[in-house]
Parts: structure tokens; sequence; C-alpha cells
């Protein structure tokens, strides 16, 4: 949403530019050019479904097993896996079924599964409706913020446990640890 207002009435947040080359009466303030950006709004862009698409097919065509060996660059190099090792199997599991294997290879891989799949369901939304929440999120920036940033918090502890528990000997009896 591009919003064109004067100096004195800012808008909340976004990107101010100086509208500079605009012809103005004498005395009168130059309005300037605000882009609102939300990030609700980029959910509903063509490349949302297809990158749900891509993530489902990949799940489903790996085997949920893994492909024998590993692409986890720490895990390579320094010997623990990163807070993310298991995602793919993990969704695969899913994709396949295997839910009680899926919860040992990563925890956190319903949720990447779950957002696939609401991915791939943006494409059957009506475009009016699609349209009405670029400009009117039915949620606001702070809580995507929030569930965002309590997902990628949640994946940095699970991780530093894993490490924990990895280093000190004293591996529970799942797969993930």
């Amino acid at each position: 949403m591009i919003k064109v207002s004067t100096p004195s009435s800012p808008p909340q947040g976004g990107l101010s530019v100086d509208a500079s080359e605009t012809v103005t009466s004498p005395g009168e303030e130059k309005p300037r050019i605000y882009f609102k950006f939300s990030a609700f709004s980029g959910f509903f862009h063509w490349t949302t479904p297809v990158i749900g698409i891509v993530g489902i097919v990949v799940g489903l065509v790996m085997p949920p097993d893994g492909i024998g060996g590993t692409v986890c660059a720490s895990y390579r190099v320094l010997g623990y896996p990163c807070p993310g090792c298991g995602l793919t199997r993990s969704v695969s599991s899913i994709l396949h079924g295997n839910f009680e294997q899926a919860w040992g290879y990563h925890p956190m891989g319903y949720g990447v599964a779950f957002i696939f799949i609401l991915m791939v369901l943006t494409a059957l939304v009506p475009k009016s409706v699609a349209q009405h929440w670029r400009t009117h999120p039915p949620v606001g920036d702070k809580v995507v913020g929030l569930v965002g940033g309590g997902a990628i918090i949640s994946l940095l502890i699970f991780g530093l446990i894993r490490m924990f528990y990895m280093y000190a000997k004293f591996p529970p009896n799942t797969p993930w640890w």
C-alpha cells in the first residue's frame, strides 16, 4: 500500500520517500510518499503456493529414513547437529504417515509441515479476499512477529538442549538426541 502524506502527518511504520520533485505552491508543504509494509500481505504472493508445493513434493519424494548421509554443514564441520537437523526427515515422515518416527527425528517438523500445507492452501483463497487481506490484514505485524520469533527461539532452545545432551554424553532414547 502506498500512502501520500504531508510531513506533519507521518504514518505508523513504513518507509518514507521525499517527493522533492513535486511542484508545490509557495508556502505549501511538499508531500512525502510512505510505503506501508505488512508481514502478512506477502503471504498471498504467487510464489507462496509454489514454495509450499515444492516443500511437500520434496517431503514425499525423500525417503523418511533420509538419503544415507548428512547435508548439514554444522554436523560435518563441528560434529554436532544444527537446531534444524532432522526437519526434512521429520516432514517426510509426516507426509508418509509415520507420525511417531517424525517426532523422533524433530518435534518441530509438525509445524513446518503445517506451514507447507497452509502455503498451498493460499492458492484457494479467492482473489478478492486476498486483495482485501493485503491492505487490511486479519492479524497485525506484531502477532506475525511474535509467532515467528517464538518459533525461532523454540528452534534454538531445542538445538541447544540437544547439543548439551550430545556433548554431555547423556542421550535420551530418542533419535533426535
